[in-house]
């Protein structure tokens, strides 16, 4: 996968190599799919915890040797079971109000790329 393709390409190539492989036991959705600062944004945790869990509790997937997508549903999961139902609905709010589309032309998250929550 080259260097110079976007987000929104490099992700929809990740996207058609899981169809072709059919691996995507890990979501039921592709709308699910988070990126590491998407889900650092939800948790309210910094991208290196997000990693972190993903490789601990996975929650998420490695992709060409550096890229991690997380599922939405198990991030809120993980996010329950250790810091209990208050915490879940606190993240599952913040989700609410980002929007953005993996399937749209251009890749559009609720806060900037690169930026991170302290956690």
């Amino acid at each position: 996968m080259s260097d110079k393709l976007t987000i929104s390409e490099k992700l929809e190539a990740i996207a058609a190599e899981l169809r072709r492989a059919e691996r995507v036991d890990w979501v039921d959705d592709p709308n699910e799919v988070l990126t590491v600062a998407e889900a650092a944004h939800i948790a309210g945790r910094s991208d290196e915890t997000i990693r972190r869990w993903c490789g601990e509790y996975k929650i998420g997937r490695l992709f060409a040797s550096s890229l991690w997508l997380v599922s939405r549903r198990r991030l809120l999961q993980h996010i329950e079971r250790r810091f209990g139902r208050p915490a879940m609905v606190l993240a599952l709010s913040r989700g609410q109000m980002q929007h953005r589309s993996l399937s749209a032309p251009h890749f559009s998250i609720g806060m900037p790329v690169g930026a991170t929550k302290a956690g």
